[in-house]
């Protein structure tokens, strides 16, 4: 069964193992992970590993300013900059540890950049919002018709 983001309840989203992406999604992620092939030292995990780091990498500013706040500038962040494909990636990393964050209850939770990602995606973003940056990412029409043109091939 093929599950979508916005298809899983926010509470069941970290258990899920994989999240697929619509053909708009893939096309955002297809412009970085071809940017890694050709782009000398570019590399789409280290990317989104240090963009998690830059807002949840330090206990204390998460402990300051809370994971909701971080979440928010990395919105901004996101958004301008046009990297909504990097998450959608980032969504199925295998978990790369970003930081333990204790809770005001006293339990730890692990933050990784999957659970980022997923978190991200499905809490600070509607489905049409995500899609508006997928198709802002440059060079998207190049691989949304390459994204189309698989498709029509795999139906042949």
């Amino acid at each position: 069964m093929t599950l979508y983001v916005k298809d899983i309840p926010l509470d069941k989203i970290l258990g899920v193992e994989t999240i697929s992406s619509d053909d708009i999604e893939k096309a955002a992620t297809l412009c970085f992970r071809r940017k890694e092939r050709f782009v000398d030292g570019y590399y789409v995990e280290k990317e989104i590993e240090e963009i998690c780091n830059q807002f949840f990498g330090n206990t204390n500013v998460n402990q300051k300013n809370g994971l909701i706040s971080q979440y928010g500038k990395m919105k901004e962040y996101v958004t301008e900059r046009k990297l909504i494909g990097l998450f959608l990636i980032g969504m199925n990393l295998d978990n790369i540890i970003i930081d333990t964050y204790p809770t005001e209850h006293g339990t730890e939770i692990e933050l990784t950049v999957k659970s980022i990602c997923r978190c991200f995606l499905k809490s600070y973003f509607t489905q049409d919002e995500i899609h508006c940056i997928c198709q802002a990412t440059p060079n998207f029409d190049i691989y949304y018709d390459y994204v189309l043109e698989s498709k029509k091939s795999e139906l042949n």
